[in-house]
C-alpha cells in the first residue's frame, strides 16, 4: 500500500475500515477489515448476488415478475416510487434499478421477496460470515432502536473478487453481475479515474456515512472496499477520490 494513502488513512476520523487487494499480485491492505459497518447502499450487491445465485440454481427465473407494493415504496434515490399503482417489475430489472440507480424501493421489494433471513443465509453461503440484512430501507421504528444492516469489508471484497476472477457461482453469472456494476450512474467519488479506466461498483451513504466499494480496472485491477461511519463524509470522500486514483497508477507508491 502507497505509504501517502495509509497516512491519509489515518488521518480520517470516524469509523474507518479499508479493504484492498491487488488482484494481479496478491497483495493485500486491511484496516479494521473485519468489522462490522452500516453499509448504506453497498448491501445490494450481495443481495443483488443472492438473487442471481437462486436464479442460476433455477429457483426463480430473472423474468419473473414482482408486484412493487405501495408500501415497499420509500425516498431516497430510485425511480420505481414514482409509478402510479403497484406495477410488476422483472427480477432483472429490479436488481439493474437497485444497483445503477441505488433504487430503495427496489431493494425493498426485492427483502420483501425473498426475505431478510433468507438473504442472509444466502449470504453465508458465499463466504460472507458477518454481513447481514436486518431490516428495509427506510425502517425508521427499527432504526431508531439501533437495528441495521451490517457488512464487512473483506467479505465485501471477497465477493467483488469471485466477481472478477468469475468464480462467483459461474463465469456467465460473475460476469452478468459484473456489467450491472460497471454501468453504475452514481460515480462521483470515483472521478478522478481516467475516463478510460473502467470500474465495476457500488456506493453508499447517509448521514455520517460513505462507502464505497469497487473493482478498477487499472493497470493492474484492483479490489477496494472502503467504510465510513459516524465520520467527516466530505474528508472520506476526498479520500475515496485520492486513494482509488493513486492506486490506479496516479502516483508511484
Amino acid at each position: 500500500m502507497n505509504e501517502r494513502i495509509e497516512k491519509r488513512l489515518l488521518q480520517l476520523t470516524g469509523k474507518i475500515g479499508l479493504y484492498y487487494k491487488n488482484l494481479v499480485t496478491g497483495e493485500e491492505y486491511c484496516f479494521h477489515a473485519d468489522d462490522g459497518y452500516n453499509p448504506a447502499s453497498t448491501i445490494k450487491l450481495p443481495i443483488m448476488a443472492e438473487v442471481y445465485r437462486q436464479a442460476a440454481e433455477g429457483r426463480v427465473s430473472m423474468n419473473d415478475r414482482i408486484r412493487v407494493l405501495e408500501r415497499d415504496k420509500v425516498p431516497g434515490c430510485g425511480a420505481l416510487r414514482y409509478f402510479p399503482g403497484e406495477p410488476e417489475v422483472t427480477l432483472d430489472t429490479l436488481c439493474h434499478l437497485m444497483i445503477t440507480i441505488s433504487d430503495n424501493t427496489a431493494t425493498n421489494t426485492l427483502i420483501r421477496y425473498f426475505g431478510a433471513e433468507k438473504l442472509t443465509k444466502g449470504f453465508r453461503g458465499f463466504g460472507m460470515a458477518k454481513t447481514s440484512i436486518r431490516r428495509c430501507f427506510y425502517d425508521y421504528e427499527l432504526e431508531r432502536r439501533g437495528i441495521n444492516n451490517v457488512i464487512v469489508p473483506r467479505e465485501a471484497g471477497g465477493l467483488l473478487e469471485k466477481i472478477a476472477i468469475g468464480t462467483f457461482v459461474n463465469p456467465q453469472v460473475s460476469e452478468d453481475i459484473r456489467r450491472i456494476l460497471l454501468d453504475q450512474q452514481i460515480t462521483h467519488k470515483l472521478e478522478r479515474l481516467p475516463e478510460e479506466m473502467e470500474a465495476a461498483h457500488k456506493t453508499g451513504e447517509d448521514t455520517g456515512i460513505t462507502n464505497e466499494i469497487a473493482i478498477v480496472y487499472g493497470p493492474e485491477p484492483f479490489v477496494f472496499c472502503f467504510y465510513s461511519n459516524e465520520a467527516d463524509v466530505p474528508a472520506c470522500n476526498d479520500f475515496i477520490r485520492y486513494a482509488t486514483w493513486a492506486l490506479a497508477g496516479g502516483e508511484e507508491a
